[in-house]
Protein backbone atom coordinates (compact mmCIF):
# COMPACT_ATOMS: atom_id res chain seq x y z
CA UNK A 1 0.00 0.00 0.00
CA UNK A 2 2.68 2.45 1.11
CA UNK A 3 0.59 5.32 1.43
CA UNK A 4 -0.98 7.07 -1.55
CA UNK A 5 -3.93 8.36 -0.10
CA UNK A 6 -3.47 11.86 -1.13
CA UNK A 7 -1.87 10.81 -4.24
CA UNK A 8 1.88 11.54 -2.90
CA UNK A 9 0.48 15.35 -2.69
CA UNK A 10 1.16 15.77 0.39
CA UNK A 11 5.16 15.75 -0.92
CA UNK A 12 3.97 19.59 -1.86
CA UNK A 13 4.46 20.58 1.47
CA UNK A 14 8.16 19.47 1.56
CA UNK A 15 9.20 21.08 -1.32
CA UNK A 16 7.02 24.49 -0.09
CA UNK A 17 9.18 23.91 2.96
CA UNK A 18 12.84 23.47 0.90
CA UNK A 19 12.02 26.34 -0.65
CA UNK A 20 11.73 28.46 2.12
CA UNK A 21 14.78 27.18 3.36
CA UNK A 22 16.29 28.12 0.60
CA UNK A 23 15.11 31.43 1.16
CA UNK A 24 15.78 31.77 4.59
CA UNK A 25 19.35 31.38 3.96
CA UNK A 26 19.84 33.52 1.33
CA UNK A 27 17.96 36.46 3.28
CA UNK A 28 20.22 35.84 6.28
CA UNK A 29 23.39 35.50 3.97
CA UNK A 30 22.20 38.77 2.99
CA UNK A 31 21.44 40.12 6.24
CA UNK A 32 25.04 39.49 7.31
CA UNK A 33 26.50 40.84 4.75
CA UNK A 34 24.45 44.16 4.06
CA UNK A 35 23.25 43.27 0.68
CA UNK A 36 20.00 43.58 1.04
CA UNK A 37 17.26 45.97 -0.82
CA UNK A 38 18.17 50.02 1.24
CA UNK A 39 14.54 49.86 1.80
CA UNK A 40 14.28 46.96 4.31
CA UNK A 41 15.58 48.05 7.92
CA UNK A 42 17.38 45.61 10.07
CA UNK A 43 14.82 45.51 12.82
CA UNK A 44 11.89 44.68 9.61
CA UNK A 45 14.38 41.78 7.86
CA UNK A 46 14.90 40.26 11.36
CA UNK A 47 11.05 39.83 11.59
CA UNK A 48 10.65 38.43 7.75
CA UNK A 49 13.76 35.72 9.17
CA UNK A 50 11.85 34.85 12.01
CA UNK A 51 8.44 34.33 10.33
CA UNK A 52 10.17 31.90 7.51
CA UNK A 53 11.54 30.50 10.35
CA UNK A 54 8.01 29.80 11.81
CA UNK A 55 6.87 28.44 8.56
CA UNK A 56 9.45 25.78 8.12
CA UNK A 57 8.85 24.27 11.96
CA UNK A 58 4.77 24.68 10.63
CA UNK A 59 5.42 23.09 7.79
CA UNK A 60 8.01 20.26 9.29
CA UNK A 61 4.99 19.64 11.84
CA UNK A 62 2.28 19.49 8.67
CA UNK A 63 4.50 16.86 6.86
CA UNK A 64 4.64 14.59 9.58
CA UNK A 65 0.64 15.03 10.09
CA UNK A 66 0.30 14.46 6.79
CA UNK A 67 2.28 11.41 6.20
CA UNK A 68 1.54 9.41 8.76
CA UNK A 69 -2.10 10.25 7.93
CA UNK A 70 -1.48 9.15 4.68
CA UNK A 71 -0.18 5.55 5.96
CA UNK A 72 -2.77 5.48 8.73
CA UNK A 73 -5.79 5.85 6.31
CA UNK A 74 -3.79 3.73 3.63
CA UNK A 75 -3.71 1.25 5.96
CA UNK A 76 -0.06 0.96 6.85
CA UNK A 77 -0.22 1.44 9.81
CA UNK A 78 -2.91 -0.14 12.39
CA UNK A 79 -4.14 2.15 15.26
CA UNK A 80 -1.45 1.24 17.74
CA UNK A 81 1.32 1.86 15.36
CA UNK A 82 -0.11 5.01 13.82
CA UNK A 83 0.36 6.42 17.39
CA UNK A 84 3.33 5.45 18.28
CA UNK A 85 4.87 6.02 14.78
CA UNK A 86 3.30 10.03 15.16
CA UNK A 87 4.27 10.25 18.94
CA UNK A 88 7.91 9.80 17.69
CA UNK A 89 8.64 11.49 14.92
CA UNK A 90 6.76 14.28 16.86
CA UNK A 91 9.54 13.41 19.75
CA UNK A 92 12.53 13.63 17.12
CA UNK A 93 10.81 16.80 15.58
CA UNK A 94 10.83 18.47 18.27
CA UNK A 95 14.42 17.76 19.32
CA UNK A 96 15.35 19.67 15.72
Amino acid sequence: MSGGTFDYNQYHITMVRERIEKELKDELYSLKTGTKKDYIDQKTHERIIKAYREAVSALKLAEVYAHRIDYYIAGDDGEDSFLERLEEELKVLKKS
